[in-house]
């Protein structure tokens, strides 16, 4: 009987997050806005300047008990519906070295990790390219509350030119 109990004890407790969990709860409570099921279109220019247009599907979850951002990302090409983007994300913070974490992967193209920017209705992440140069990406939610992203090329860490841009609405 007392295993018994014991064992009841330690189901209902497991759940409860540690004190030291609670500042990176708190912390990612702060991209949750992009939480939910998200659709819309955008375009990418390809080498040489040429635009694609795609539709994107975002679905964003909260995980680990709010510990953990998780994003899964698919694009389509708008007249085939053909597999363009296939991704997968995670954001955590890291309530010591008080900073946030990215790490993500994308099918035909690795992974990347980086310590995004965290705003009010503001995300920005990375990555440095094996050819040279920063990648940036800007997520904003607009007032009208969709999710606006940029994406951004430098070779130098200063000028930085428009390679990408989405909007979604979430479902």
């Amino acid at each position: 009987m007392r295993i018994a109990a014991l064992m009841v004890i330690t189901l209902l407790a497991a759940p409860m997050l540690r004190a030291d969990e609670l500042p990176a709860v708190e912390a990612v409570k702060k991209v949750a806005w992009l939480a939910g099921t998200w659709e819309g279109s955008g375009w990418i220019a390809m080498r040489g300047g040429e635009k694609t247009t795609f539709r994107q599907r975002e679905v964003v979850r909260l995980a680990a008990g709010g510990l953990v951002l998780v994003i899964e990302g698919q694009g389509t090409a708008p007249d085939s519906g053909k597999v363009t983007h296939d991704a997968f994300a995670v954001v955590d913070y890291d309530p010591v070295a008080k900073k946030y974490r990215w790490h993500s992967w994308r099918a035909g193209g690795g992974d990347a990790i980086d310590e995004p920017e965290v705003g009010e209705g503001r995300f920005v992440w990375g990555m440095s390219p094996p050819a040279g140069g920063r990648i940036r990406y800007t997520i904003s939610r607009t007032a009208e509350g969709a999710w606006l992203e940029i994406g951004e090329f430098s070779r130098d860490g200063e000028k930085w030119s428009k390679f990408f841009e989405m909007t979604l609405t979430k479902k």
